[in-house]
């Protein structure tokens, strides 16, 4: 967990910092009970997917420019959609859970969220026309049948009726009648997988014909809004693989054996903001929120020069012809759905994940690192195995899952255990002699303003006109160490008077006159 904090503690600094600092254009969003100040995301762990991931990842950042977690957002997304049919992963025997990974990416306008998600969830449009094709000989001759079936039953139904051209008694009718319903011809079920805006009720009695699906939009603002969002209850069951009851009043009930859903959304800061205010505490103490790898990405708006564009697209073009390779498979031969594959962990595997989850659990204890975001740190291990298992099956690895392809999903997953903190958890109190800094720098700054071409504050002014609070010696003292600290100030001695020089980068009413700022010392500055 020593990493964990270390990671986060440059966070915390970088917070510090654009608190103190009187020009940074701080931009603070409630994102449930925290506030998420201007500060940036830790750099993504590209490096940890499995090397013809991280190649397809890296080809899209080229190509496209977008934040990485956004792009990685996306693969896994699609990969959780294609294979959570395929294989589910025992983590200790008896326990058995889905792959299903869910992933929600918040970014502005501009992000480049809906092109990544276009392009890497076109597979699955394409899957669902080529399925259709493959499987209209076998339609087909279902059809048939079902046709021979119904010219079988009408006939019984005329003999009950008294038909005169028969001479079979009733027990005899009845028995075959029996025998032709027990054998009613079944239809193999249609494939549909893609959802963007749909209701609960519509995705169940999706998942009654095809029993996984993929809710995906790339703009979630609707979907949020409307009544998909009305039922979380309904999410996080599908989630946890919970077998399907639907009970109907008015028409037939229906129960849905192991359906998988995985859920791919990506939305603006104030919708996203939106959503919180009406549905985050439910949403938190539900565990819905916790049953997504959450990521806010730093904007590259300013940066996307297109200076590793390549135009080649060979690593998204391998990527989606192993999804839909894998998609394929999925299709029923004479109506029997494929059975899923049971993964298990090796003892390697097992061994990292035991250490990574001890770990995580001796912090979620009361005041420990973990213990404001409890509700996705009790849930990251089971991410990381769900996350291991869909690298496994991508690969085409036999086995048992391995213990390197398990800390590859752990690094990933900690990363996002980390973003759950720098968005959701309570921001951390700022301490005393910042806050007493940024007020000093306010007040430097008024007086810089009043007198254009200033180079420097006089000590004492700060003693007479700077705040009440720093009108102590060893406040004010402590406030000016932390601007030096910043680099906004420097402090000199002229003969007995301690002056205050400005930086212009952070004052800029001093450049009136051209000054140019002395050489920050490398110690710092007498302030007594």
């Amino acid at each position: 967990m020593d990493t964990f904090r270390s990671i986060h503690l440059e966070m915390v600094n970088e917070m510090k910092y654009f608190k103190a600092s009187a020009i940074t254009r701080s931009r603070t969003t409630a994102f449930g009970g925290g506030t998420l100040m201007n500060s940036q995301s830790s750099a993504y762990p590209t490096w940890a997917f499995p090397p013809k991931l991280q190649a397809a990842i890296l080809e899209q950042w080229n190509n496209n420019e977008a934040p990485f977690p956004t792009i990685a957002a996306s693969v896994i997304g699609a990969l959780s959609a294609a294979i959570q049919d395929k294989v589910d992963v025992e983590r200790i025997p008896g326990s058995r859970v889905p792959c299903s990974v869910n992933t929600w990416v918040v970014g502005g306008s501009g992000s480049r969220k809906t092109t990544i998600d276009r392009m890497l969830m076109k597979v699955f449009s394409v899957f669902e026309k080529a399925a259709l094709e493959k499987m209209k000989p076998q339609l087909a001759a279902e059809k048939a049948k079902r046709l021979v079936w119904e010219f079988d039953l009408e006939r019984l139904k005329k003999k009950l009726k008294g038909d005169p051209d028969h001479d079979m008694c009733a027990e005899e009718i009845q028995f075959e009648l029996e025998t032709l319903l027990l054998n009613e011809p079944k239809q193999s079920p249609i494939p549909k997988i893609l959802y963007r805006d749909a209701t609960p009720e519509a995705i169940a009695k999706g998942l009654s014909a095809w029993r996984s699906a993929l809710l995906n939009t790339s703009e979630a603002g609707a979907l949020l809004g409307g009544r998909t969002m009305s039922n979380l209850g309904f999410f996080s069951s599908l989630w946890d693989g919970d077998d399907l009851r639907i009970d109907r009043a008015s028409s037939e009930s229906y129960v849905v054996t192991g359906p998988r859903l995985t859920i791919s959304l990506m939305v603006q800061e104030k919708t996203f903001a939106k959503f919180l205010s009406t549905q985050g505490s439910l949403s938190r103490d539900n565990g819905f929120l916790a049953r997504f790898l959450v990521c806010y990405p730093t904007p590259l708006e300013g940066t996307r020069f297109g200076a590793f564009a390549t135009g080649s697209w060979e690593n998204h073009e391998a990527l989606q012809s192993r999804l839909l390779e894998i998609l394929m498979r999925g299709i029923p031969e004479d109506g029997v759905s494929l059975v899923r594959k049971v993964l298990t962990l090796s003892l390697d595997a097992q061994v990292a994940l035991k250490i990574f989850s001890d770990q995580v659990e001796a912090d979620i204890a009361p005041g420990r690192f973990l213990s404001d975001i409890k509700d996705f740190a009790s849930k990251v291990a089971e991410h990381a195995i769900r996350l291991g298992g869909l690298f496994h099956y991508y690969e085409g690895n036999e086995g048992p899952i391995s213990g390197d392809t398990l800390r590859r999903a752990v690094e990933i997953c900690t990363w996002h255990m980390l973003e759950f903190k720098r968005l959701f958890a309570e921001s951390p109190e700022t301490p005393l002699e910042l806050q007493d800094a940024m007020a000093l720098e306010r007040c430097i700054a008024s007086f810089s303003a009043a007198r254009p071409g200033q180079q420097w504050v006089p000590k004492k002014y700060l003693f007479t006109h700077g705040p009440n609070a720093v009108r102590k010696k060893a406040r004010l003292d402590l406030a000016l160490q932390v601007l030096w600290e910043q680099g906004k100030i420097t402090v000199h001695i002229d003969k007995k008077t301690i002056l205050v020089a400005l930086n212009p980068y952070f004052f800029p009413a001093v450049n009136q006159c051209g000054y140019i700022p002395p050489h920050h010392p490398q110690q710092p500055p007498p302030l007594s």
